[in-house]
């Protein structure tokens, strides 16, 4: 097995979780090669997801897209609950050394703008066949946002071409002020190791807070709010409390 230890335990969680669930069908040449390099882009998208939204595996395998004519974009997955559609690309690197290419960038950035227009005439049978699901729920509610998910094994950061690249799709989409429509996640290997060792501990945040004057909203998104004591939210990060480490990664990421 080729790469660094981090990117060795990244693998088995994914031979692990997805092996069972990703369809290879399509992937032609079948070669051992040709599939097992098909099979880690495609579980590297599903992982993303999973580890963004706590969705299981057999679940997520579904929302794969990838194969030819996906408009560059490797996952597709619509989150009821948080009304949130989340969009991946997603590349693998056996020698955890690359990142996303600029020419990938481009091709992943015109399939959102295609989805956008509703032109679904150049994508293959996963993405055609959910066009009224993708529909309703990117194109007709005002209150689901976008998560443009871009995952890579390699531990740098985006290119600056990249990153330019990204930023002018978002400035030119969240043109309606301070209320975003579309956001990025960009997981490169360090923050895919942080998803997978808090996700591989199954320790979630379980924890009970006292409120003054609260209230809740539902638009644009979810959210409790009102008032507590200062000493009370630094206690949170404390090393008495249990969930220490979880809320430090939280604010690192």
């Amino acid at each position: 097995m080729d790469g660094t230890l981090t990117l060795q335990r990244l693998t088995h969680a994914l031979d692990a979780w997805f092996l069972d669930h990703i369809d290879l069908s399509d992937v032609h040449p079948p070669s051992e090669e040709n599939l097992r390099n098909n099979f880690l882009t495609r579980a590297l998208a599903a992982f993303c997801i999973t580890s963004l939204t706590g969705v299981d595996p057999a679940t997520v395998a579904q929302a794969i897209t990838d194969g030819f004519n996906d408009g560059g974009m490797d996952a597709i997955y619509f989150d009821a609950r948080e009304k949130t559609l989340y969009i991946v690309q997603a590349k693998w690197s056996k020698n955890a050394t690359k990142t996303i290419e600029e020419g990938d960038c481009c091709k992943y950035i015109k399939g959102i703008e295609a989805l956008i227009r509703a032109d679904f005439s150049g994508f293959n049978e996963r993405i055609r066949k959910r066009e009224a699901e993708l529909r309703a729920n990117l194109l007709l509610r005002s209150d689901v946002r976008v998560v443009l998910v871009v995952a890579y094994t390699g531990p740098q950061d985006l290119t600056e071409p990249v990153k330019k690249s990204l930023s002018d799709f978002l400035q030119r989409e969240n043109n309606v002020g301070e209320q975003e429509v579309f956001i990025l996640e960009s997981l490169n290997l360090k923050r895919l190791y942080r998803n997978l060792t808090g996700s591989a501990s199954g320790k979630k945040i379980d924890m009970s807070i006292v409120l003054k004057d609260w209230g809740a909203m539902e638009n644009p998104y979810r959210a409790v709010y009102g008032s507590m004591k200062l000493s009370d939210i630094a206690a949170w990060g404390s090393t008495a409390s249990p969930y220490s480490r979880e809320i430090y990664d939280s604010s690192e990421a």
